[in-house]
Protein backbone atom coordinates (compact mmCIF):
# COMPACT_ATOMS: atom_id res chain seq x y z
CA UNK A 1 0.00 0.00 0.00
CA UNK A 2 1.32 3.72 -0.56
CA UNK A 3 1.52 6.38 1.90
CA UNK A 4 -1.07 9.13 0.31
CA UNK A 5 -1.67 12.12 3.45
CA UNK A 6 0.29 12.04 6.42
CA UNK A 7 -1.01 14.37 9.27
CA UNK A 8 1.20 15.00 12.39
CA UNK A 9 -0.29 18.38 12.81
CA UNK A 10 -0.54 19.71 16.51
CA UNK A 11 1.67 16.74 17.59
CA UNK A 12 4.74 18.32 19.38
CA UNK A 13 7.38 16.76 17.50
CA UNK A 14 9.86 19.47 16.92
CA UNK A 15 12.90 19.51 15.19
CA UNK A 16 13.37 15.76 15.30
CA UNK A 17 10.35 15.37 12.61
CA UNK A 18 11.97 17.23 10.64
CA UNK A 19 15.34 14.72 9.90
CA UNK A 20 12.52 12.37 9.85
CA UNK A 21 10.34 14.23 7.35
CA UNK A 22 13.47 14.53 5.23
CA UNK A 23 13.92 10.95 4.67
CA UNK A 24 10.64 10.42 4.03
CA UNK A 25 10.04 12.63 1.65
CA UNK A 26 13.20 11.24 -0.16
CA UNK A 27 11.55 7.52 0.23
CA UNK A 28 7.75 8.05 -0.29
CA UNK A 29 7.12 8.81 -4.03
CA UNK A 30 2.96 8.74 -3.32
CA UNK A 31 3.07 11.23 -0.89
CA UNK A 32 0.58 13.96 -1.81
CA UNK A 33 -0.18 15.88 1.31
CA UNK A 34 1.79 16.33 4.10
CA UNK A 35 0.46 18.53 6.99
CA UNK A 36 3.43 19.81 9.72
CA UNK A 37 1.11 22.34 11.02
CA UNK A 38 1.60 23.34 15.02
CA UNK A 39 4.34 20.81 15.60
CA UNK A 40 7.37 23.44 17.11
CA UNK A 41 9.50 23.12 14.10
CA UNK A 42 12.19 25.87 13.92
CA UNK A 43 13.91 27.93 11.55
CA UNK A 44 17.31 25.91 11.06
CA UNK A 45 15.01 22.68 11.11
CA UNK A 46 12.82 23.92 8.79
CA UNK A 47 15.17 23.71 5.86
CA UNK A 48 15.32 20.05 6.33
CA UNK A 49 11.73 19.98 5.01
CA UNK A 50 12.29 22.70 2.62
CA UNK A 51 15.46 20.97 1.29
CA UNK A 52 13.42 17.66 0.88
CA UNK A 53 10.66 19.11 -1.71
CA UNK A 54 13.46 19.53 -4.12
CA UNK A 55 13.84 15.79 -4.27
CA UNK A 56 12.68 13.95 -7.42
CA UNK A 57 10.84 11.42 -5.04
CA UNK A 58 8.83 14.40 -3.72
CA UNK A 59 7.29 14.99 -7.37
CA UNK A 60 4.18 13.60 -6.26
CA UNK A 61 3.58 16.10 -3.25
CA UNK A 62 0.94 18.73 -3.80
CA UNK A 63 0.26 20.23 -0.18
CA UNK A 64 2.66 20.91 2.32
CA UNK A 65 1.19 22.43 5.54
CA UNK A 66 3.86 24.18 7.42
CA UNK A 67 1.66 26.46 9.48
CA UNK A 68 1.68 27.64 12.98
CA UNK A 69 5.99 26.44 13.65
CA UNK A 70 8.62 28.59 14.08
CA UNK A 71 9.77 29.42 10.64
CA UNK A 72 11.14 33.02 9.59
CA UNK A 73 12.51 34.77 6.36
CA UNK A 74 15.55 32.18 5.97
CA UNK A 75 13.23 29.37 5.88
CA UNK A 76 10.80 31.13 3.81
CA UNK A 77 13.46 31.76 1.03
CA UNK A 78 14.78 27.85 0.68
CA UNK A 79 10.63 26.75 0.61
CA UNK A 80 10.03 28.81 -2.29
CA UNK A 81 13.38 27.86 -4.06
CA UNK A 82 12.18 24.64 -3.30
CA UNK A 83 8.90 24.48 -4.74
CA UNK A 84 10.27 26.29 -7.71
CA UNK A 85 12.87 23.60 -8.28
CA UNK A 86 10.27 21.21 -7.64
CA UNK A 87 7.81 22.30 -10.13
CA UNK A 88 5.22 19.25 -8.47
CA UNK A 89 4.28 21.28 -5.07
CA UNK A 90 1.51 23.45 -6.25
CA UNK A 91 0.53 24.70 -2.64
CA UNK A 92 2.59 25.84 0.36
CA UNK A 93 1.07 27.05 3.81
CA UNK A 94 2.92 29.13 6.17
CA UNK A 95 0.63 31.11 7.83
CA UNK A 96 1.00 31.95 11.47
CA UNK A 97 4.79 31.69 11.41
CA UNK A 98 6.75 34.94 11.79
CA UNK A 99 7.82 36.72 8.91
CA UNK A 100 6.81 34.44 6.48
CA UNK A 101 4.63 35.18 3.91
CA UNK A 102 1.08 33.78 3.94
CA UNK A 103 0.97 31.57 1.51
CA UNK A 104 3.30 30.52 -1.11
CA UNK A 105 1.59 29.27 -4.45
CA UNK A 106 2.96 27.92 -7.74
CA UNK A 107 0.80 27.56 -10.52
Amino acid sequence: SSLILLDVSSNVVGDEASEAVYDLLSRENSLAVLNLSNCRISDVHGVSCASGLSLEATCSLLKLDLSHNSLGAWTAAEVHKSVVKSACTTTVNVEGNRRFPDAIRQE
